[in-house]
């Protein structure tokens, strides 16, 4: 496999090669820890080239936070349609803004669902449907990203706390939450030893089964942590649960000591191996975000203030906090990145596509 994936860092007939044949993880991730930066950098790249891989690159918009008025999150949402950026779901978010005005979370999907053509991406979600969070939790000021490297939880030492009570009070929509929804995305770094991080493996199994039941997209998110074992764990999993778009996590669960490098390394498997071809990333220091849009990333998941995606991508260490406006900051990295190509993907390219 090292012998091939070497070639295929220049040579399309290795790259195609790879592509259709079955993949070992561990070989792949074995392969391409032995490039430089650089080769795995072009070998990222030339997966992420169509027919090889989706080409596209877009960015998903975090439009929610739990002290939003219902007001402030429609207007985010039609914000987020009017360019055509995907919106991602922070289902405990929907769940706790309904709360206080009177509704269900599901009743705050369904008002978002009528008002919007881009895609629904669901997260947070578990076992009992949305997961309802303690406010130390769902207002959090975001320590971890501002504190910088390396974590393996929470460094307030939070265990993954969860109201359950609450959860199951609406456990009832959990189904029609994700008839709702384009993609539903589950988390595998609880066995990455990210076990205070996220919820356990049954939960995203059960999901996921959920999300290939009613023909939802599927993305697994999965963090770099020690850049080998962790890695070959998450993209294992990721793969065994049927995940369809690989999202990789970095900034202070990159516990790597070369951290640029090891996020693009990860990217690069990633595209190798994401059985959709689509690789994205929700948390990202500004530096691995740039190493990884070099090496095939596909989407980048921000958000607007309060949500917790807003700090989570294009922020250094002590600069990544609540309240950051991530959004029109990705825009232009990734414009800085790939200039004068009219990136990311906006509504008229999402309609040209769901047209064809």
């Amino acid at each position: 496999m090292y012998d091939l994936i070497r070639k295929a860092v220049f040579d399309d007939e290795a790259a195609i090669q790879i592509s259709k044949m079955d993949k070992d993880v561990t070989s792949v991730v074995d392969a391409i820890s032995e490039l430089s930066l650089d080769e795995a950098m072009k070998l990222g790249m030339q997966f992420k080239r169509f027919p090889l891989g989706c080409d596209l690159t877009e960015v998903v918009a975090g439009t929610c936070a739990s002290d939003l008025e219902i007001m402030d999150l429609l207007g985010n949402c039609r914000l987020s349609d009017m360019i055509g950026a995907p919106i991602h779901i922070c289902a405990y978010a929907f769940s706790d803004i309904g709360e206080k005005f009177g509704m269900t979370g599901l009743e705050v999907m369904q008002k978002v669902h009528e008002i919007v053509d881009v895609p629904l991406d669901l997260d947070h979600f578990g076992e009992n449907g949305a997961m309802r969070l303690p406010k130390n939790i769902s207002g959090c000021g975001g320590e971890c990203y501002n504190k910088g490297p390396a974590f393996t939880e929470c460094p307030r030492e939070r265990i993954h706390e969860r109201l359950i009570d609450k959860e199951m009070e609406q456990k009832d929509d959990k189904e029609e939450w994700i008839k709702l929804s384009s993609s539903v995305a589950v988390n595998v770094t609880s066995e990455q030893t990210g076990d205070g991080h996220a919820a356990p493996l049954r939960e995203a199994e059960d999901i996921a089964q959920l999300a290939k039941k009613y023909g939802r997209g599927l993305e697994s998110i999965m963090f770099v942590g020690d850049g080998y074992d962790e890695v070959i764990t998450g993209f294992e999993k990721s793969i065994e649960i049927g995940a369809d778009v690989i999202v990789v996590e970095g900034g202070p669960f990159n516990r790597c000591e070369n951290t640029t490098e090891s996020f693009a390394k990860t990217i690069a498997a990633a595209r190798i191996l994401s059985p959709g071809k689509v690789v994205a990333t929700n948390g990202a220091y500004e530096h691995e975000v740039r190493a990884g849009l070099r090496s095939g990333l596909n989407m980048v998941i921000t958000g607007f203030p309060k949500n917790h995606h807003g700090y989570m991508c294009g922020y250094e260490p002590g600069t990544a906090r609540r309240g950051k406006f991530g959004l029109p900051r990705i825009i232009q990295i990734i414009n800085e990145e790939f200039p004068n190509r009219g990136l990311p993907v906006q509504k008229h390219d999402l309609l040209s596509l769901a047209t064809a």
